[in-house]
């Protein structure tokens, strides 16, 4: 939400002509960041302010199954059935599958 905010408020700080250099100050980001978010509002415009594809490794887990190992993370293991006492790194993943 905060990060949606920040944009927003480049997008408008741009349309009202506003200097790179005073809204990459105002925002805390370096003019070279802001510089590429200007061009990128500039080439989008409202499109500008929903997330891209990103390169790299697909998601291992859907939502879904994301939410189950939080659920289950937040869960005591005792009161899941299980005769151990804490999570450890792999454990909750293996109560979900």
């Amino acid at each position: 939400m905060i990060k949606l905010c920040v944009e927003f408020e480049i997008g408008l700080s741009v349309v009202a002509g506003e200097r790179v250099e005073k809204i990459a100050e105002r925002v805390r980001r370096s003019t070279t960041t802001l510089n590429h978010q200007v061009k990128q509002f500039q080439a989008r415009k409202t499109a500008f302010l929903s997330d891209e594809p990103r390169s790299g490794r697909p998601p291992t887990y859907s939502p879904e199954q994301q939410g189950q190992l939080i659920r289950t993370a937040k869960t005591p293991p005792h009161q899941l059935g299980q005769s151990f006492g804490y999570w450890t790194t792999g454990s909750p993943e293996q109560v979900c599958t």
